[in-house]
Parts: structure tokens; C-alpha cells; sequence
């Protein structure tokens, strides 16, 4: 419902004869205007934040919604149709980091893509070299203080660059995929740490955050069955935190997981 209320504001505002309005994947969307400058472009931009910016009403919960939008324009910025959607995209994920709602692309912002490129290279090492570490956030309980509850969080200790932080990498390993390996260690180092903690006689629950790649993967239940059996850790001691976009692509498929998980005994937070 979401997104075909998305797509209804975007076609509404985007009605020019030959413009195309097309959804990529997920929540993202692209739009072509031809014959558009950079000027018109970021008049059609201010067009489409006014009109999703506009409270949504879902099953009778109203939604507030927030844009990022990247503009790449023929030929400034690209001659080639891939080359201009690829710029449109790192225009966008400057947008998004910098909170700005709408970027125009700039020859800067590829070479920061190109050095988030080569990042990712060294992140695809990342697992195999041990690279990764986790830090445990306490969660504090009002209303119980016989159990201790941590959230697992995942850090970066490049060999060069230090300390890279989960902002600079989460995203991109999403992107390609490459999550479900970083979400399979901290998923196995997390649950043996649990099963330590409550060795040593800690009464500790741990949370861990799987994203949407990790949600639609039909093997995350019969994994995670495996990873509590192989670490001797009871499924109630383990939650799982998702955002509400992991389940806009496939609610389905994404439910029905999820449903396996809390059948385990496992806790589910969104």
C-alpha cells in the first residue's frame, strides 16, 4: 500500500507527455524528464518532496514520509544511459548522507564513490581476515532488573583506515548482497557470546539487527536453528530488530519468516 501510494504521488506530479516514472527496486525509484535542464529538474525535485512530504493514511495509522533525491542531467554529467542513472544514484546517497533532500551530481562525489568502491573490495576480506568486531549496547529495563538485555552492534577495524564506521559499509553491503555474510557472523558470534554469558550464570538476552536482504532469505531460520543448537543457546534469549522498509519488497515472504523465527521462540521487534 505504501508504495502504490508512492507511485500515485510521483505520477501525478511527473504528467508531462514523455516523461517516465519507474520503480528500481525496494523504495527506490527513478524518473526521466527529457529535454530537462538542472534548473527544471530541481523544480520537478521540489515538486515530488512537497508532494510525499504530505502526511499518507495506511490501514488507518498515518505515515510521514521523507525523500532523498539525486539528479544527474544529459550531457553535464553523462552521455551514456548507465552512466547517467549511476550518477543520479551517487547523487542520491550523498542526499541521504548529508540529510539534504536533493543533490545535483558533482566529479567529487564519484570519486568518493570510487573510494566507497575499493572499500567495499576490502570489505568482501573483511569476514575471512577477522576484521570484525562486535560491541555490546546495554538495554535497560524498567520494569525487570532480573534480566540483562544487549544489542549487538557490528564495527570495522580496517587494516589501514582504523575504525570504519557502519554507515560507511552497512548500506553498500546491502546494495550487493554481501550482507548476509556479515549477517551470518555477527548472528554466530553474538549467539556463542549469549550462550557464554549464560554459562558463566549472566542472565543476558541479546538483540541483533538483520536488514531486508537477511529477512527474505528462506535459510535465516534453519541457520539460525543450527547456530543455537551448535552454541547450546535457548532461542528465547535472542531478538531480532528489523526496520518497517525490510518489509515492503516481499510482506509476504518477509512475514512468513519471521513467523518461523518467533515460532523458535526467538523475539521479533520492528
Amino acid at each position: 500500500m505504501f508504495l502504490v501510494e508512492v507511485a500515485a504521488r510521483l505520477a501525478a506530479v511527473i504528467d508531462r507527455p514523455g516523461d517516465t516514472v519507474a520503480r528500481l527496486g525496494g523504495d527506490e525509484f527513478a524518473i526521466l524528464l527529457p529535454h530537462t535542464s538542472v534548473a527544471g529538474a530541481r523544480h520537478a525535485a521540489a515538486s515530488i518532496m512537497a508532494a510525499l512530504e504530505a502526511p499518507m493514511t495506511l490501514s488507518g495509522h498515518i505515515v510521514d514520509v521523507r525523500a532523498s533525491i539525486g539528479i544527474a542531467v544529459f550531457p553535464e554529467h553523462g552521455r551514456e544511459p548507465a552512466t547517467l542513472l549511476r550518477h543520479a544514484d551517487v547523487a542520491m546517497y550523498e542526499a541521504k548522507r548529508a540529510n539534504a533532500g536533493v543533490v545535483v551530481f558533482d566529479q567529487r562525489y564519484g570519486q568518493e564513490s570510487s573510494d566507497r568502491l575499493s572499500l567495499m573490495g576490502d570489505l568482501r576480506k573483511a569476514v575471512d581476515r577477522d576484521e570484525l568486531t562486535l560491541v555490546y549496547q546495554p538495554k535497560v529495563s524498567l520494569r525487570d532488573t532480573s534480566a540483562r538485555h544487549v544489542e549487538a552492534l557490528v564495527r570495522w577495524r580496517h587494516p589501514t583506515r582504523g575504525m570504519v564506521a557502519p554507515i560507511e559499509f552497512i548500506p553498500f553491503a546491502e546494495q550487493t548482497g554481501y550482507i548476509r555474510s556479515i549477517t551470518m557472523w555477527v548472528l554466530s558470534r553474538a549467539i556463542a557470546q549469549c550462550a557464554a554469558w549464560r554459562a558463566e550464570g549472566l542472565p543476558m538476552h541479546v538483540s541483533i539487527n538483520i536488514s531486508a536482504r537477511d529477512v527474505m532469505d528462506a535459510q535465516l531460520p534453519d541457520r539460525v536453528v543450527s547456530l543455537l543448537e551448535s552454541h547450546g543457546c535457548a532461542a528465547r534469549w535472542i531478538s531480532f530488530e528489523i526496520t518497517e522498509s525490510a518489509l515492503l519488497d516481499d510482506p509476504g515472504h518477509a512475514v512468513e519468516n519471521l513467523d518461523r523465527l518467533h515460532a523458535l521462540g526467538c523475539q521479533i521487534a520492528i
